[in-house]
């Protein structure tokens, strides 16, 4: 009766919304434990697949870069997952497959409030269109610029190119 008990105690702290919370909040261990408590013991299949994308930000906030692209290749197919996955490649150095995932984002997709520190499209769009620059991928830079309104930032990608 007490582990009855007990165990529903535990388990109502342990949902998905609460792990976001603790996910912007910075508290990556106690969103990390509830995310995997969701995958391990849920039947939801959203729920899990859900987990599984707030999973792979921990491991990514944490630099676990190939934990991190795992959860996220475990979750839906969805413009926050595979802005997961981009960021994953960013980091380790896979920018050609990075700049290729990026056209298939939804822009109305941002900004992500849940991470800590909230990505909005702007800082997105700013570091894959110097990767394009990088990777030579010109008729991709030139898309990313349209969502840029921060003019000394650009001014400062022109003088770069000249």
């Amino acid at each position: 009766m007490i582990f009855l008990l007990l165990t529903g105690c535990i388990q109502k702290n342990y949902d998905l919304n609460t792990g976001y919370r603790y996910l912007k909040e910075g508290k990556l261990d106690l969103s990390g434990k509830i995310f995997e408590f969701i995958i391990n013991n849920s039947s939801n299949t959203m729920d899990v697949s859900l987990s599984h994308r707030g999973l792979g930000w921990v491991h990514f906030l944490q630099n676990n870069f190939a934990t991190s692209l795992m959860h996220f290749r475990n979750c839906d197919d969805s413009s926050e997952t595979y802005i997961g996955i981009i960021l994953n490649y960013i980091r380790i150095d896979n920018t050609e497959e990075a700049i290729n995932m990026s056209r298939e984002i939804e822009m109305e997709v941002f900004p992500i409030e849940y991470l800590p520190d909230p990505l909005t499209k702007e800082e997105f769009c700013k570091l894959i269109s110097v990767l394009c620059i990088y990777e030579n991928k010109m008729d991709a830079f030139y898309y990313f610029i349209e969502y840029i309104s921060d003019t000394e930032f650009l001014l400062e990608l022109t003088d770069f190119l000249r």
